[in-house]
């Protein structure tokens, strides 16, 4: 059994301090390395593949081909294997997380989160672990996303 991330970039990976810190306009191909290292942490502590939920999965979508957003990701110290991306169909992010469970390895996951600044994740909401945009991913949301993750239950 494999355990799945779900996961949006802006607003976990990167935040609105990180932007006003480097002065950028936006969080275009912006990480902020703290928040990637406690995505790694997630990541190696529960040997958990990642499925990317964020908009910066569209581009995938247009192409058809996920390289590119592999090699960006592990560009900015992602070290986990990005699964997949989730569909762009119309409804929640919890609706298109739910699809793309339905449509692929349902049977073989084991557990799974939803690392996510939004909150509509509909009847998965119990898998979310909300982070914020001001802030990003934090040292308590690593803790609590390793316990919902090793608690196998989906």
């Amino acid at each position: 059994m494999i355990r799945l991330v779900f996961l949006d970039i802006d607003g976990v990976l990167n935040s609105r301090k990180l932007i006003l810190k480097l002065g950028k306009q936006s969080t275009l191909d912006i990480t902020d390395p703290d928040a990637v290292a406690r995505l790694n942490r997630i990541t190696d502590a529960t040997r958990a593949m990642i499925v990317v939920s964020s908009t910066w999965r569209i581009p995938t979508l247009i192409s058809g081909n996920i390289q590119p957003l592999r090699d960006q990701l592990a560009g900015h110290g992602i070290k986990a294997p990005i699964l997949g991306v989730t569909p762009d169909s119309s409804g929640t992010r919890g609706s298109q997380i739910q699809q793309w469970l339905d449509i692929h390895i349902r049977d073989h996951v084991g557990s799974f989160i939803i690392l996510d600044d939004d909150s509509d994740m509909d009847h998965l909401t119990p898998r979310l672990v909300k982070t914020t945009f001001e802030d990003g991913l934090l040292d308590s949301h690593v803790e609590q996303a390793i316990a919902l993750l090793m608690g196998d239950q989906t």
